[in-house]
């Protein structure tokens, strides 16, 4: 039942219009909500209702000069508003009520996955942990959540009295080396920014589960690292192609020259690429 919150029009011996304002908070369970910020407007800015917050019981109520019919009292929880609009002389009195919100990830296939960290914005973001799934109570409008996995970030916009279970979903990309002639190359390691390099592991390509964010990739090819820049969202196919190189050995004359070895320099040191031949052709990173 409502609190007994009601129009005064008489105090004393002298008539006097007031404007009697009360406010409930509760959590999903029904449980009060104390220190939860209110305020209210006629007109202009809002004010401080009361003392500004709900006492242990939740509540707040304040008596404003004159008889108004219009009345906007608003709330603030985990760094966002709800607000309600006192519409008639007849009603004195409005409740907040938070909804229990659920942050979960998933992968492409629908299995939870780990996230690093959940976040809400507030001012900024707010951390609320990481794992498959975290809850926190929020004001049943329209909230922003970010997830971060894998080193990268996803953000949504949801109002979660609508839909409190909010869902994060990666997907499968795949990374991969190709030579010249398109067919497969085998790389020597395929890597993504965490934001620390991680290792994905070698061969004709790799899949992985990620954010569809924009991220960073590497592939190693005879000890040189080539990297590229990709958002998932609108390519989860991520690809790295050689060039046929070819190098030459002439003599002064402008003939070919055979030497004992044409080698390739790398992070490993030199590499022959061939011996006791003039040319050479070796596909490399473009």
């Amino acid at each position: 039942t409502n609190p007994p919150f009601n129009r005064i029009v008489a105090v004393g011996e002298s008539p006097v219009n007031l404007t009697m304002v009360g406010v409930k908070v509760r959590n999903s369970t029904g449980q009060p909500l104390a220190n939860v910020p209110i305020g209210y407007k006629i007109s202009g800015p809002y004010l401080p209702l009361g003392s500004g917050i709900t006492d242990p019981n939740g509540e707040i109520n304040q008596l404003i000069d004159g008889l108004h019919g219009n009345v906007f009292v608003r709330a603030l929880i985990n760094g966002t508003y709800s607000s309600q609009k006192l519409v008639s002389t007849a009603q004195s009195y409005v409740e907040f009520s938070t909804v229990l919100a659920t942050l979960r990830l998933i992968s492409s296939q629908g299995t939870p996955l780990s996230a690093t960290d959940f976040a809400l914005r507030t001012t900024g973001f707010t951390s609320l942990g990481g794992g498959e799934t975290v809850s926190v109570e929020l004001l049943p409008v329209n909230q922003i959540v970010r997830v971060q996995y894998n080193g990268a970030f996803l953000t949504l916009k949801q109002n979660v009295g609508q839909n409190p279970l909010v869902t994060f979903q990666t997907i499968l990309a795949t990374v991969e080396l190709t030579n010249s002639l398109g067919q497969q190359g085998i790389a020597e390691d395929f890597r993504v920014k965490t934001p620390a390099w991680s290792s994905l592991g070698g061969g004709n390509q790799v899949t992985v589960e990620l954010l569809p964010a924009t991220h960073v990739f590497a592939a190693v090819l005879r000890g040189r690292a080539n990297t590229k820049k990709q958002n998932l969202n609108a390519n989860p196919v991520v690809t790295f192609t050689t060039i046929a190189t070819t190098v030459n050995v002439e003599n002064s004359g402008g003939l070919p020259q055979q030497v004992n070895s044409i080698q390739h320099l790398s992070s490993n040191g030199w590499n022959t690429i061939a011996s006791n031949a003039s040319t050479a052709s070796v596909e490399l990173l473009s």
